[in-house]
């Protein structure tokens, strides 16, 4: 999760009821749906781009982002 507050905090601060959707990779292969593992150097972490619209089938989990006092 801690990816996932470092990316809120860089792209959403300021913002109100940001989302983060959990999705199910198998699933979106499942219906031709590529990811891409991209290193990000600066932040020295891989991230998983979808470069297409995400079925809803393969969403498994809808998350609250909160903020806390850092942002």
């Amino acid at each position: 999760m801690a990816q996932v507050a470092d990316t809120a905090n860089l792209f959403y601060a300021g913002q109100e009821d940001v989302l983060a959707l959990e999705i199910d990779e198998a699933l979106l292969r499942a219906q031709g749906i590529a990811t891409v593992q991209q290193w990000a150097a600066e932040r020295g972490q891989v991230f998983s781009l979808i470069a297409r619209l995400i079925p809803v089938s393969a969403i498994v989990r809808v998350l609250s982002v909160h903020k806390d006092l850092a942002g």
